[in-house]
């Protein structure tokens, strides 16, 4: 995960941080706005494989409501999903993907970031503007 770091830090407006195991990775999202993207890697069960575990904080969950309308929202967006973090308080929704580590590219990893943060972004946007969903 370091040289993916590495070659994500070559990238204009990444910025790459580590935290214990975890790469943080922040990266522009448009209108002045900065979203991070925390990476992981996990052991596949059963395998030697590992998948990157990329999430993304997009809000509290002050309603229940905002996580079905969410769901609702993703509809379309396979790539990614939602995790109900409740180790928090209150609760938030995080916007989550896998990403098989093995043969990754850099240009794939930051794809996949790209989105993590753009839907989390969007999300955080909508409900700081006053959108409860």
């Amino acid at each position: 995960m370091e040289e993916l770091g590495q070659s994500l830090r070559s990238c204009n407006g990444i910025a790459v941080r580590y935290q214990a195991a975890d790469m943080i990775v922040e990266l522009p999202t448009g209108g002045g706005r900065r979203h991070a993207v925390k990476v992981q890697s996990r052991r596949l069960p059963g395998t030697n494989g590992h998948v990157l575990w990329l999430q993304s904080r997009a809000a509290l969950v002050s309603q229940p409501k905002i996580v079905r309308k969410a769901l609702r929202e993703n509809g379309g967006l396979s790539e990614i999903g939602f995790a109900l973090d409740v180790t928090v308080e209150p609760p938030s929704l995080d916007v989550v993907c896998g990403v098989i580590a093995q043969g990754v590219t850099v240009e794939e990893l930051l794809d996949a970031l790209q989105k993590v943060s753009w839907a989390a972004s969007a999300i955080d946007a909508r409900v700081a503007a006053g959108d409860h969903f």
